[in-house]
């Protein structure tokens, strides 16, 4: 039997302090490592010239559940599964990436800062409303120590809303920043310099309840319009009139915490929005604390300074097992329906902090009194209280930690501000789960018979007898922290699966498949959504994930690509 995933300790920490998620109401895009790039150089481009692979299905429910004998390279062909159909003969692949006009850009949306009431420990403020300044200093260096492209700052309004942009995107001359200026001379983005000379773009946005907006060119008129949620029961004036507020501050409309259920597929199939969430780290902290919740003790490893303990960042694969559905299988049913953009939401505060809980009375008493002599450090970070501290020193909810465990991955024409709104308008996003490592060589296209590559979020004609072209990763890639040896990749167990999404009916899978590196060319007959998923069960992580072995054998979601729509 698996033992219960630690991540809940991270989602205990974060579920009783994170609060609600609403208040009132460089170019360094390849490695992250190098600077002073241009930006031809940027960003690995997801299309190179490598083989692709097929892979297998996951349990919409919960991944996790899949049948861990499955040999690489074999179809799977389960009960769920419509009937594969014969493929067509092998076509010529697209051009790499950059010779179709992109290149592939990191991305962080829903993030907050200081200027967030609960950002900051919820004490981010000076008497004289200034920003405390190693609050500052902390998101900027979590941004700057990033693979991060972009950032979307969507801080809740209450505070927000009476700040100028200048302070909202950190603008700070003497590090070398460039404020970004509109055609009405207001300021409105920030290219923030980092002490390596890379550049990072940082832009304003808010979180209400579930109204998130972001790449505003000017605060909302009047400023009540912040407080408006989308939901239920909001009228229907509200809604329409809050979309085109947001519109028409020059920003996007997304939907925040999509797995909340005072929210429905149908009111976000009637509205104008841009995007919505697909998954949200909060969520998952809640989800997670909700199934397991004595998964709090499962992070004593993460703890303990002894050498050969596991990599801290990886404590993210104790929630991610444990991912919660709702807001995925909501995006899929609005996707049936419209294009809508799915995003996944980073919602970092750095605001984990853990007191009371083993003191008389305390939520977990019993627990602390049962388990403090095995978890002796988690024992003594519950007792101390504050953030929560990992065994290398830093935060378990840091802006750098959580930056690299997931991004959006956007297809962008150029590294300026405003193509990441393109972008997303377009579709154009990969959800990326990098911890897990990165999916260089990705890409998923669609062609038509006139010979028109189509890129993922386009919409395509089905008399053009569309061919969705997927190139699978050959192997997960190392990123910043763990770095496995190439013999270890190999033992990755991919899983690919092409979803076929129609309005008013559930999503059907309508192809498997479980290899690396190779070509996948799907005939789309059929009119309606197709979006490609990779799964993965991490085994060439083992060697750090001691004494956690198990969590190599659970499957996660890796990359939740985009679809391309046949009409």
């Amino acid at each position: 039997m698996r033992s219960p995933l630690f991540g809940l300790f991270i989602l205990a920490a974060w579920f009783l302090t994170y609060g609600c998620n609403s208040d009132d109401s460089s170019t360094d895009m390849q490695s992250g490592s190098d600077s002073g790039q241009s930006s031809t150089d940027i960003a690995h481009t997801m299309a190179d010239n490598s083989t692709a692979d097929s892979g297998t299905t996951t349990d919409d429910s919960n991944p996790s559940e899949n049948d861990a004998d499955t040999p690489k390279g074999d179809l799977v062909a389960t009960s769920d599964v419509a009937e594969l159909p014969d493929m067509p003969d092998e076509p010529q692949g697209p051009p790499p990436l950059e010779q179709r006009g992109f290149m592939a850009v990191r991305a962080a949306i829903h993030v907050h800062s200081a200027y967030s009431h609960d950002g900051c420990d919820g004490d981010g403020l000076l008497e004289d409303g200034t920003a405390k300044p190693e609050c500052i200093d902390n998101i900027r260096h979590g941004i700057c120590v990033s693979r991060l492209n972009y950032v979307l700052m969507t801080d809740h309004p209450a505070n927000m809303r009476d700040y100028p942009f200048e302070k909202l995107v950190f603008y700070d001359p003497t590090a070398g920043d460039e404020l970004v200026w509109d055609d009405n001379e207001r300021a409105w983005a920030n290219r923030l310099m980092c002490p390596d000379g890379v550049t990072k773009i940082v832009t304003v946005g808010f979180e209400g309840t579930h109204t998130m907006a972001v790449g505003l060119k000017r605060h909302l008129v009047p400023k009540e319009m912040h407080s408006i949620s989308i939901k239920d029961e909001t009228t229907p004036e509200d809604l329409q009139a809050v979309v085109a507020e947001v519109h028409a501050a020059g920003g996007l409309q997304l939907i925040a915490h999509s797995e909340q259920d005072d929210l429905s597929a149908e009111v976000l199939i009637s509205l104008p929005i841009d995007g919505m969430e697909m998954y949200n780290v909060h969520a998952n902290f809640n989800s997670a604390l909700e199934k397991k919740p004595e998964r709090l003790f499962l992070l004593e490893p993460y703890f303990d300074p002894a050498p050969g303990g596991p990599d801290p960042d990886l404590a993210a694969l104790l929630l991610l097992d444990v991912f919660p559905t709702p807001s995925l299988d909501k995006w899929r049913t609005v996707v049936g329906a419209k294009q809508t953009t799915g995003v996944i939401g980073s919602d970092v505060h750095e605001n984990v902090n853990v007191s009371g809980y083993c003191d008389p009375g305390g939520s977990i008493e019993g627990l602390c009194d049962a388990l403090g002599a095995d978890v002796p450090y988690v024992l003594a970070a519950l007792k101390k209280g504050g953030p929560v501290i990992m065994e290398d020193g830093e935060r378990l909810d840091s802006y750098r930690r959580v930056f690299h465990w997931l991004h959006n991955r956007l297809l962008v024409t150029e590294f300026e501000p405003g193509a990441d709104q393109e972008a997303i308008v377009a579709g154009r996003n990969i959800a990326v789960f990098e911890v897990l490592g990165d999916p260089a060589g990705l890409d998923v296209v669609a062609q038509t018979t006139d010979g028109i590559w189509h890129e993922i979020g386009s919409r395509v004609p089905r008399s053009g007898n569309p061919i969705l072209w997927i190139q699978v990763p050959p192997s997960p890639v190392p990123t910043p922290g763990v770095a496995w040896a190439d013999a270890q990749m190999d033992a990755a167990e991919l899983t690919v699966t092409i979803w076929h999404l129609t309005e008013g009916k559930e999503p059907a899978k309508v192809w498997e498949s479980t290899q690396w590196g190779e070509q996948i060319h799907y005939a789309m007959e059929e009119v309606g959504a197709y979006q490609v998923e990779l799964t993965m069960r991490p085994k060439h992580l083992l060697p750090w994930l001691t004494p956690n072995d198990d969590l190599a054998e659970s499957t996660y979601r890796w990359a939740e690509v985009n679809p391309i729509y046949v009409y």
